[in-house]
């Protein structure tokens, strides 16, 4: 099932067609970023404030080249046995999406239905070293928050 609007929360992972998001004008990407292109597949959502949300694209596969952070499995709150039993990695901390959540929404439409019936969902202290890493990078977008 695609993500609703509601369901736009940091530490939610979805499955987002990035063609579909890097075609959105409004979806922005890190600054010096030439429209980076990642693959459809899982991203996490780090940040929302009810309007704008930013994701990071999502892999299972590591590379030698220091890009891809690693989130251990049991960082996940739950999630579909296959996303659960995985590595899972984020593609890259310094090419974060930013943008309108009806983008991401939008951006949902080709998500599995196995895979939003248990959403995974990132605890908050991974979440808190994912945006940290970001920040290290310069890479986290300033947008306001709602406070939790």
């Amino acid at each position: 099932m695609p993500l609703s609007h509601e369901d736009v929360k940091a530490g939610v992972v979805a499955y987002l067609s990035a063609h579909v998001l890097a075609a959105d004008h409004r979806v922005r990407l890190a600054p010096g970023d030439d429209r980076h292109v990642f693959r459809d597949g899982p991203w996490l959502c780090v940040a929302s404030n009810g309007q704008t949300a930013v994701w990071l694209s999502m892999t299972s596969r590591q590379r030698n080249d220091g890009r891809r952070y690693q989130i251990d499995r049991s960082k996940f709150q739950c999630g579909p046995y296959r996303f659960l039993t995985t590595p899972n990695f984020i593609t890259d901390l310094r090419h974060p999406y930013t943008g309108p959540i009806e983008s991401f929404v939008a951006a949902s439409r080709i998500e599995y239905p196995h895979f939003s019936a248990d959403r995974p969902v990132l605890s908050l202290r991974a979440l808190q070293d994912v945006i940290a890493r970001m920040r290290y990078f310069n890479s986290m977008p300033d947008i306001e928050l709602e406070p939790a």
